[in-house]
């Protein structure tokens, strides 16, 4: 085969390979005996094509036919095979820019993705300089490359590590401010305690519970807290004292009251209510059901809770002795074992609630009692809770003999079934069939 040598003019489209042939035409060359023919770019191109197509099927004839070309047109291996990378980048990369991806990136983004494809092929090209044999002529530039590599790969290292110490730093700072702010709130809630107003004690309870920190055993004994917000996170309130407190409008959603106590305290329009749609009343007997308000073993006593939000709470065993739940929300509360005796149920809604063994009275309230004013005798002598207009619509467990110990039972509201029950045992079934006891 004729020597042929080549030479790229600066518009691609008058690029060629000369044969030795034009170059004896030329005034430079004439001393020249070399003759051959040109080579077009477009030709140069297919070659570099046979060439990509060969090194993903046989890399070995790659080499091979790389090699053979380079002496074909006398150009060093090295320089061939940087020109046949650099023609293989820019091929992907207008086929890359042609992308989807490509083309929803922005300005930043497209820089970005560019030079990462550029860096693959800096990878490639390092790792054929891997493959023996080693081309000792290229040592040096892999050098210059390698340490240009290190002297940006240690900064970053570097970085990134300042960039933990520095994120271990705010860590630590952030976990010793929590520890100050919660010192500061609990100094606040023991210095004033048991004292009659607020003394900067509700802010210090809602920073707390802000914070997810504890606040069982709390004691907040006539401390004015209207409005107060626990429901950052469900509160931590199992033992604490509301003895006495003002709590209207208070919102305890989901928070851990067990064995609190909330005696005398003013709870109108408070609201305890469970989250609806983990469904609290199906673990009856899970003290520590997610999503639950516990009361368990609450203590209510002449507590006022007009209009108090109690749906879905478990109240198992609570006390409500002479209690105000007048327009009281229990819809599906869990009421196993609690105590109403003197409370005052009007217009309640215990719809779906557990009334198992709930006491709306004992032995003590009789028929007499019954007949008299309720609220002339409630003080006094009278133990039974008042029913009057109760919604106790599809509650589960009550009977009969739970409602017949209250006041005002026959102007409770109950379902058909239990009402038919009623009306079996007693010996005026009129006076229990009116129609605004159907829920029909």
């Amino acid at each position: 085969m004729k020597d042929i040598k080549l030479v790229m003019n600066q518009n691609p489209k008058d690029s060629q390979v000369h044969s030795s042939k034009d170059a004896d035409n030329s005034p430079d060359n004439q001393d020249s005996d070399n003759s051959g023919k040109f080579l077009e770019e477009s030709e140069f191109n297919k070659v570099f094509d046979k060439l990509n197509q060969q090194k993903q099927k046989n890399p070995l004839l790659f080499k091979y036919e790389l090699c053979k070309f380079s002496k074909e047109i006398e150009m060093p291996v090295e320089d061939l095979s940087n020109l046949f990378l650099a023609y293989c980048y820019n091929k992907d990369l207008k086929e890359f820019r042609k992308s989807e991806k490509f083309k929803n990136s922005n300005f930043l983004q497209k820089k970005v993705l560019e030079f990462n494809l550029k860096g693959k092929y800096y990878l490639i090209e390092f790792w054929d300089f891997l493959q023996p044999p080693i081309n000792l002529k290229s040592v040096e530039r892999y050098i210059v490359f390698l340490a240009v590599m290190v002297g940006i790969i240690v900064p970053i290292w570097e970085l990134n590590e300042e960039r933990d110490k520095y994120k271990q730093q705010l860590d630590l700072q952030k976990q010793q401010l929590i520890m100050q702010m919660i010192k500061e709130s609990w100094d606040t809630i023991n210095k004033y305690e048991e004292k009659e107003g607020n003394y900067g004690r509700k802010e210090a309870i809602e920073n707390l519970n802000k914070l997810n920190a504890s606040l069982n055993r709390v004691n907040l004994t006539h401390a004015d807290l209207a409005g107060i917000d626990l429901t950052n996170y469900p509160a931590k309130l199992a033992y604490a004292k509301f003895n006495n407190a003002e709590l209207a409008d208070a919102n305890f959603s989901e928070a851990n009251l067990n064995k609190s106590e909330f005696k005398g305290a003013k709870l109108s329009n408070a609201k305890f209510h469970s989250n609806p749609k983990l469904s609290c009343k199906k673990n009856d007997d899970n003290n520590n059901s997610e999503g639950c308000t516990l009361m368990i073993k609450a203590n209510f006593e002449n507590a006022e809770l007009p209009k108090a939000q109690l749906m879905e709470a478990n109240l198992t065993e609570t006390n409500f002795t002479n209690a105000n739940l007048t327009n009281t929300d229990f819809t599906n509360a869990i009421l196993t074992n609690t105590n109403f005796t003197k409370a005052d149920l009007g217009s309640a809604n215990l719809t779906g609630a557990k009334l198992k063994n709930a006491k709306f009275g004992d032995e003590n309230c009789t028929e007499t009692q019954k007949n008299d004013d309720w609220k002339k005798n409630k003080d006094q002598t009278l133990n039974c809770a008042n029913l009057n207009q109760t919604n106790l619509t599809n509650a589960e467990y009550l009977t009969p003999e739970q409602v017949k110990k209250a006041y005002n039972w026959k102007s409770a509201i109950y379902s058909k079934d239990f009402l038919k029950q009623l009306c079996k045992e007693e010996p005026k079934p009129s006076d229990c069939s009116k129609d605004s006891n159907s829920d029909s």
